[in-house]
């Protein structure tokens, strides 16, 4: 499998900047969520915009909605929430077999995962979430993603999304292969940890390493919970925790103040997720997600530079 390097389009970049236009305009004193939906209207970019106008939405009035919520309501901590915003696009682009993230995957983010007033603004026009997203699938279904083929702007280097490193992304990869070999229908967690101790090159590997995994161990013990199914399965997709666990990795890179997403990241969110699973497969390596965190803290202080 090739490795593939996911980046946000131009156009989703102009929408992340419109929306700190947007907040400044207004006097937020953060850029929210909901600034993201005004700058999706406000730029009428791509197929976010799209959907949005088929349904009635326009600029003006989701402004106009917004600005009937009072401070109360709009009082949310906004860092963590952008940063579960930007890893939850990528990792619906990912799911969806795309390289681009683009602003119909920013949009399914802001309705998946229901902000306050990001639904508020919705309801204000009668839409539901079950109705933005059944017509994002069905326009993303029938339409082709020429913006996939595009190289990363020479200006991706200033936008705020944190970036995966090659080993990260050749994790992923592993991950898939590791479910493609097992017969399984989804990339789970599971596969995701398979792939970071295989990856020898990366952070999670040596914290792994010391805690006394290695592949073979952890792949029995994977095949224990999950028995091999003998169907072969091309392309399984992304399981609901496996996403999780990539939102996870962008809020654990912003705790660190890393402007990069390293195997090390993938690690601490996977950790944070406490699937029963995976702590069942730590204790049988008589470890558990609290001293795996730990020793990845431990490891990632004294370095200064990113994981390649």
């Amino acid at each position: 499998m090739s490795d593939q390097s996911y980046y946000f389009t131009k156009q989703a970049q102009q929408v992340i900047a419109q929306a700190e236009v947007i907040a400044e305009l207004r006097g937020d004193n953060t850029v929210e969520p909901v600034h993201t939906l005004l700058a999706i209207l406000k730029e009428q970019a791509g197929l976010g915009y799209a959907v949005l106008e088929k349904q009635g939405l326009t600029y003006e009035a989701a402004n106009a909605a917004l600005s009937e919520i009072s401070v109360d309501e709009q009082a949310v901590i906004m860092d963590d929430a952008l940063s579960t915003l930007y890893g939850f696009a990528l990792a619906d682009a990912m799911r969806r077999g795309q390289t681009a993230v683009d602003t119909e995957h920013l949009l399914t983010a802001l309705v998946a995962q229901k902000h306050a007033d990001v639904m508020m603004v919705l309801q204000q026009a009668n839409l539901t979430k079950q109705q933005i997203l059944a017509e994002l699938d069905q326009l993303i279904a029938a339409m082709p993603r020429p913006a996939e083929t595009q190289k990363p702007s020479s200006s991706g280097s200033k936008n705020k999304m944190e970036r995966f490193t090659q080993r990260a992304r050749r994790v992923l990869s592993l991950a898939q292969e590791a479910a493609e070999g097992m017969g399984h229908a989804t990339i789970m967690p599971e596969h995701l940890l398979l792939a970071l101790i295989t990856e020898e090159e990366g952070v999670a590997h040596e914290v792994l390493k010391k805690q006394g995994m290695d592949k073979a161990s952890l792949e029995q013990q994977i095949k224990q919970i999950f028995p091999p199914d003998d169907v072969l399965r091309r392309n399984p997709i992304l399981a609901d925790e496996t996403k999780k666990v990539l939102e996870l990795s962008v809020e654990t890179a912003r705790r660190f103040g890393h402007h990069y997403i390293g195997t090390e990241h993938l690690l601490g969110g996977m950790m944070r997720l406490g699937k029963a699973e995976i702590n069942t497969i730590l204790a049988h390596f008589n470890t558990d997600a609290d001293t795996i965190i730990a020793s990845t803290t431990t490891l990632l202080k004294p370095q200064s530079g990113n994981e390649e």
